[in-house]
């Protein structure tokens, strides 16, 4: 199994986490965990996730639903950016935005994009969501 690698930054109060091009249950699991053992963590943190190198994403509905609930580590109110390059990746993150209580989660298709949307207060310095880019 290929893990995701992450770094947090404590500065900027948020966690950049890449995943593999295989992604499950345990990928995710694992991930999750190594946030909550980690001393630097605060659940409050933002997070930004780069899916463009996934290829393969094994979960199913239940799974999907069973981390949203009870493995993801964020609190409610952390705003989340997801980078995707494809339309699978866009869908599987909307997906994720669906099944969250808040609705503080926007995908992008770059790091920069992201990363402005994080820092600003509102999120209204965002270019583009991928709802607007994928057209």
């Amino acid at each position: 199994m290929t893990s995701a690698t992450y770094r947090i930054d404590a500065k900027q109060r948020h966690v950049a986490v890449k995943f593999p091009k295989k992604v499950n249950v345990a990928v995710i699991e694992s991930y999750c965990n190594a946030l909550r053992n980690n001393p630097i963590f605060s659940p409050n943190f933002s997070e930004i996730v780069d899916i463009t190198e996934v290829e393969e994403i094994e979960l199913a509905p239940d799974e999907m639903i069973r981390i949203a609930d009870q493995v993801d580590p964020f609190a409610a109110e952390a705003r989340r950016a997801f980078i995707v390059r494809t339309s699978v990746q866009n869908q599987n993150a909307r997906m994720h935005k669906a099944l969250r209580i808040s609705k503080n989660l926007e995908v992008f298709r770059s790091q920069k994009e992201a990363l402005a949307w994080i820092q600003s207060a509102s999120g209204a310095s965002a270019v583009r969501a991928i709802g607007k880019a994928a057209k």
